[in-house]
């Protein structure tokens, strides 16, 4: 049998599930661990182990875009989300401006000092924050449904905590 040709620099999209959330919210049907903090740190760690270990099976890849998905990663904190970031980094050939979506709540993105500090790590350009049920995101622009806000009513305020502290080009939708 022959080598096969692999076509180098073939873009690959990352999904790294952080399974964490405060509380199972209605709509999710993804698994998910409510009120389970204490597993967060050997969490975090098996997935950077994981990463390593299949890095070489990407090598001929460029990672264009890294998605975390759940549960609520944003409630992972900016600590290990960065942890996890610089694994990639470390281990993987990355595009020249990668696109990184972290999904969240609007009540565990509303730490101003955490979105500082995830700003403040500068490990990639484009960042975005993908809001559970009522936002919705454009590649540059976070824009906020004002018609779709959470149930509790926190929508309003982390609009504009990100627009003050994390998205300088954020508009608010009708």
């Amino acid at each position: 049998m022959g080598k096969k040709n692999i076509r180098r620099d073939h873009p690959l999209g990352l999904y790294l599930h952080i399974p964490f959330c405060k509380a199972k919210c209605a709509y999710c049907d993804f698994y998910s661990l409510a009120r389970s903090e204490e597993k967060m740190d050997a969490y975090t760690a098996a997935l950077q182990r994981h990463l390593v270990e299949v890095a070489p099976q990407a090598d001929c890849h460029i990672v264009d875009t890294v998605y975390f998905g759940g549960g609520t990663p944003s409630y992972l904190g900016v600590k290990r989300l960065t942890e996890l970031l610089k694994t990639v980094k470390k281990h993987y050939r990355l595009a020249k401006e990668p696109e990184i979506t972290v999904e969240a709540n609007p009540d565990s993105a509303c730490d101003w000092k955490a979105l500082r500090a995830l700003r403040r790590t500068r490990i990639y350009k484009s960042f975005k924050l993908a809001f559970h049920g009522w936002m919705d995101y454009h590649t540059g622009v976070v824009e906020l449904s004002t018609g779709k806000t959470a149930a509790n009513g926190s929508g309003r305020s982390t609009a504009q905590l990100l627009k003050t502290t994390l998205f300088k080009n954020m508009k608010e939708g009708s």
